[in-house]
């Protein structure tokens, strides 16, 4: 294989940029067509809401999964390349959730839908990352994951008033399009040799032994387990709490827009402030300390300006643990193998959230079942702080950050 042309720094700087900004766009296009999903299959094809729930569940779990293969095929054929086959396939699949006329045409898309995703995301945080040089590979994450939560934000505003006005079709083109758009935005403005098939390419087959013999890695993404299941809760067992106290699900909208609200404007600052400060690494624990204290606030208050402290502990919290896991996977990757890694790293996701999803919905029904329905969220607390003292110990044996 040739050697790749040399990257100048004026095309790094702009291959970064494009792929931050890749991060609002498709975030826009799933959160157009994400939250209605449920609606329109239960209303249009009379499928039950747990059928509709497991097409949504195996889409998520076939993008999470589908991450290991996909980061180890684009760290051999160029990280550029799998993510504009992804875009182009996300985009195909959910345009034709407009038109689905029955279950397994529903499945398939739903899959093709997640196939895709797989496509992009753990090749996209391997490109960012190779993108990057020293210090800004935390700020890249974060100035990401910023632009992230812009998107998810404005998709479902977006998405509401296009069903209201268009109807499902539209909604459906609308988000398959904006995958469309991205992956020719970014064939057109990310030059061909950049991020292409490198010049020794790595075998296409998966570094599993070398990845499971990485212990701090290891260790690090079983705890991380602990904190996606936590991660899932203001989606899973928030609304239920919220709604049984308030007889109202407006309190729910309201707290999970301040949630939105405070990560856009103040998340991208305060990493910037402890990066400054060489302080990443120290803040981890106090920012999983945050979370169980926002969980023990929600368990202690029956009314909505505690929720609000609670989601805003949360928050806080969660604003430093994205990024900083992101950036921490990237620290602990060899060079050649980040898409492996992040592709690895992407099951911990999938299994935090798959049994946050589950777990989180039976643990609360016990605690309603007891009468005290608060006692979930001492649950989570507690398991924050589990994570947290994992986390601290494994640092201090040796995770550091760079610097």
């Amino acid at each position: 294989m040739s050697r790749p042309r040399p990257v100048t720094e004026g095309e790094r700087v702009s291959a970064r940029r494009v792929i931050i900004v890749n991060s609002a766009l498709t975030n826009f296009g799933f959160f157009v067509i994400t939250p209605y999903l449920m609606l329109h299959f239960t209303h249009a094809l009379g499928l039950g809401a747990a059928v509709v729930g497991t097409v949504l569940a195996l889409r998520q779990f076939s993008q999470q999964a589908g991450n290991l293969l996909s980061g180890a095929w684009a760290d051999r054929v160029g990280y550029r390349r799998s993510m504009l086959i992804g875009y182009s396939v996300r985009g195909v699949g959910f345009a034709a959730m407009g038109f689905a006329p029955s279950l397994p045409v529903l499945l398939a898309m739903a899959l093709m839908a997640g196939a895709g995703g797989a496509l992009f995301d753990a090749p996209g945080r391997a490109a960012l990352t190779r993108l990057s040089r020293g210090d800004e590979v935390l700020r890249s994450f974060a100035l990401s994951a910023a632009l992230a939560n812009v998107g998810a934000m404005l998709g479902p505003l977006a998405g509401l008033v296009i069903l209201d006005a268009a109807g499902w079709p539209a909604v459906a083109l609308t988000a398959g399009g904006m995958f469309i758009a991205t992956g020719v935005y970014t064939a057109r403005a990310m030059p061909r040799h950049v991020l292409a098939a490198p010049a020794h390419a790595p075998p296409t087959r998966l570094p599993l032994r070398e990845i499971t013999g990485n212990r701090p890695f290891l260790l690090l993404s079983s705890l991380l387990v602990g904190y996606w299941f936590l991660a899932t809760q203001p989606n899973v067992t928030l609304p239920l709490y919220v709604a049984r106290l308030a007889g109202s699900l407006t309190p729910v909208g309201t707290l999970l827009a301040i949630n939105s609200g405070l990560a856009i404007a103040v998340q991208y600052p305060l990493l910037r402030w402890l990066e400054l400060r060489r302080a990443m690494g120290v803040a981890l624990g106090p920012a999983l300390g945050a979370i169980a204290l926002g969980f023990a606030v929600m368990a202690l208050s029956g009314s909505f300006p505690g929720w609000v402290v609670a989601i805003c502990l949360y928050s806080l919290g969660n604003m430093i643990m994205s990024p900083a896991i992101n950036a921490l996977t990237a620290q602990l990757a060899p060079a050649s193998k980040l898409g492996s890694y992040f592709g690895f790293a992407s099951l911990a996701v999938a299994l935090g959230g798959g049994l946050g999803s589950v777990l989180g919905g039976g643990l609360y029904d016990a605690a309603v079942a007891r009468h005290a329905p608060g006692q979930v969220w001492l649950v989570f607390a507690a398991l924050a702080v589990a994570v947290g003292v994992g986390i601290s110990a494994l640092r201090r044996e040796g995770l550091e950050e760079r610097g």
